[in-house]
């Protein structure tokens, strides 16, 4: 697996933020290489898509557009590894809202990936 990096992070949200508006400033940058850091110890890739969905839902790094942002890093940790998942349906905006109130964790939401994701042919 690739190794993410903050830099990585920033630019897929600076290109979200170009393309739908909104305030592209960092809230914290602690933060965002704190879900670095976590995300590239984890040795599974539905444990890494896990924890950069996780950590960017609920403990936001930018003013706006974080909920898309760790859709789209995650949607990318899972393609590094081959796989896709439909991570726009109805499923997923029930699980992004689980994340945010803090009722679905790291666990449920590796599960969930593993669940719905499959290897592309």
């Amino acid at each position: 697996m690739d190794e993410l990096t903050a830099e990585s992070i920033i630019a897929l949200h600076t290109g979200i933020i170009e393309r739908d508006g909104g305030d592209a400033r960092l809230l914290s940058e602690a933060g965002l290489h704190q879900m670095v850091f976590q995300a590239n110890l984890t040795d599974t890739v539905f444990r890494r898509a896990a924890c950069v969905l996780y950590w960017l839902i609920t403990y936001p790094v930018f003013r706006e557009g974080n909920r898309q942002t760790a859709l789209l890093a995650t949607g990318i940790v899972l393609a590094s590894e081959g796989y896709e998942a439909d991570l726009e349906g109805e499923d997923m905006v029930q699980l992004t809202k689980s994340i945010g109130s803090f009722t679905a964790g790291m666990d449920d939401i590796e599960d969930w990936l593993r669940t719905h994701a499959r290897k592309r042919t």
